[in-house]
């Protein structure tokens, strides 16, 4: 069978074989930390990523999947290994969270897809199911990729709950593809900003923090939990290999923002942004983005991936609309292992509570 289950680990690498009877290979991703990270230093650190970034590109994959090392990253925040289940080129990626009320097969923690599908799969579905049961997880769930179109009814087994992106093809700048009303618009926004400003493509380490700061305060005052400061280290971290960028606009002595950016093959991920909200009237993400366009198109991607938003029609999904992103459709398929009942006596505001960035089943089913 050519179905494969297999895990990675960056610190140290090691083989566990013979786990279950279908899965050939099982490598854990252990987590590095902070005491390991002050051993080997950022050098060492660059070496193990470039090191799992060999392994996981190894197989044939499609040129536009968006490579599932980028959740090494997360290995180190999350308490368990990262797997990754393949049959030809499609593949699923996943990780067994850990919550009080049980453990879960998790396709996507931090992230709104881990699946690059291009044509049914149940051979491999099923492997990773028993494989999940064998682990005592109480239910998996994965969510598909938006440029690997899968219909939902391809999996009835399993619960499909609709979503969607926005994406921006990049074969020209996205601020050529726009009315004459809004390019112009978009030039008087890039005059805006002071001359003392600039892009710094490769901030310090007391640029990320300050940084950092931006982004903790904008979740204070949304009321939003925002992620842990380690997700954003390891991506910082990242940024030195080329396989994340990191671009902030400030000064000597102020940062006003800056946005992350996942590399993949032929699509860029637009990750996690965050700016003062007293330097908006200078318009300093239209400015950062200008010039994060060009440099993706000098690179050869394709695409932009603006993820999701909360609802079509608000402010965050009118921000990316002004840029020519155009909506795309993909899916969250979750399927129990155990009877229904033993998972939704939990309080739902706990499951909440918990399992933060980690969709494991519909919140619906817990108001049968």
């Amino acid at each position: 069978r050519s179905a494969r289950i297999a895990g990675y680990s960056a610190y140290p690498k090691r083989n566990v074989s013979s786990v279950t009877s279908r899965v050939t290979r099982i490598v854990k991703v252990s987590r590095i930390s902070r005491l390991k990270w002050s051993l080997i230093g950022l050098k060492g650190y660059l070496a193990v990523i470039n090191m799992i970034t060999d392994i996981y590109d190894s197989p044939p994959l499609d040129d536009l999947f968006v490579p599932p090392q980028l959740m090494k990253y997360w290995a180190d925040i999350l308490d368990s290994p990262i797997y990754v289940a393949r049959e030809g080129t499609n593949q699923i990626n996943f990780a067994i969270m850990k919550f009080s009320f049980g453990r879960f097969a998790v396709g996507m923690p931090y992230m709104g897809y881990g699946a690059w599908l291009s044509r049914p799969v149940p051979d491999l579905l099923r492997e990773i199911e028993e494989f999940a049961t064998g682990e005592d997880c109480l239910a998996f769930s994965f969510g598909t990729h938006p440029l690997a179109i899968q219909p939902n009814h391809a999996y009835p087994d399993y619960h499909a709950h609709q979503n969607f992106c926005q994406i921006s093809l990049l074969d020209r700048h996205p601020f050529d593809c726009v009315g004459h009303h809004r390019k112009m618009a978009f030039q008087n926004e890039l005059r805006k900003l002071p001359d003392q400003y600039f892009i710094d493509p490769d901030p310090s380490p007391e640029v990320f923090y300050q940084w950092l700061d931006v982004y903790r305060s904008l979740c204070a005052a949304q009321g939003a939990t925002p992620y842990p400061d380690q997700f954003f280290w390891n991506y910082y971290v990242a940024s030195k290999s080329q396989d994340v960028l990191f671009w902030v606009v400030r000064d000597t002595e102020e940062v006003l923002g800056g946005v992350f950016s996942a590399i993949g093959q032929g699509i860029a991920d637009y990750g996690t942004s965050a700016f003062t909200p007293s330097s908006r009237p200078l318009c300093p993400t239209t400015y950062l983005l200008n010039a994060l366009f060009s440099h993706l198109i000098d690179r050869g991607i394709d695409y932009f991936n603006w993820q999701s938003s909360k609802r079509r029609g608000d402010g965050t999904y009118a921000f990316k609309k002004r840029f020519g992103a155009e909506e795309y459709t993909h899916w969250y398929l979750s399927k129990p292992l155990v009877d229904l009942e033993e998972i939704t006596c939990v309080p739902l505001k706990q499951v909440k509570k918990e399992a933060v960035g980690c969709y494991i089943l519909p919140y619906e089913w817990w108001s049968v």
